[in-house]
């Protein structure tokens, strides 16, 4: 395990961030300043940031306008970013979009164009969250 995927905030998990070290972690809608406070238990833990909307939101936004689901997800990521500045790549949708090659190229076009509006701004997309099933 390269690290872990903190769910519901970061209080109860200090002392095993401050021994483990983790390489990377994934902190799922982050309090305001989360990020921060895990860097000081953990300075060199990479951590992925991730905003939760339901998977069917995700999906039909994508699927009905990849380049509108796209600005709405980064305006999304970018309100979570001026809370957590000190997370290193943003991730927003999660395994979605993937029934058929129409699906696929939605979700290619949708990544892509979530990539270059949250560069604008300084900021770094995680994509590629496929199914493991």
């Amino acid at each position: 395990m390269i690290g872990p995927h903190i769910i519901f905030g970061i209080g109860n998990y200090e002392g095993l961030i401050r021994s483990w070290q983790p390489r990377a972690a994934l902190l799922l809608d982050p309090s305001e300043n989360a990020a921060k406070e895990f860097k000081t238990w953990s300075p060199g833990t990479f951590l992925i940031g991730r905003v939760y909307r339901e998977d069917s939101e995700m999906e039909h936004r994508i699927l009905n306008d990849p380049d509108d689901a796209a600005g709405w997800a980064a305006g999304i990521i970018r309100e979570a970013a001026q809370r957590n500045p000190a997370i290193d790549v943003w991730q927003f949708n999660n395994e979605v979009a993937q029934a058929s090659p129409v699906d696929i190229n939605n979700l290619a076009l949708f990544s892509m164009r979530y990539i270059d509006l949250l560069a604008q701004d300084g900021l770094r997309a995680a994509i590629g969250a496929f199914s493991v099933g």
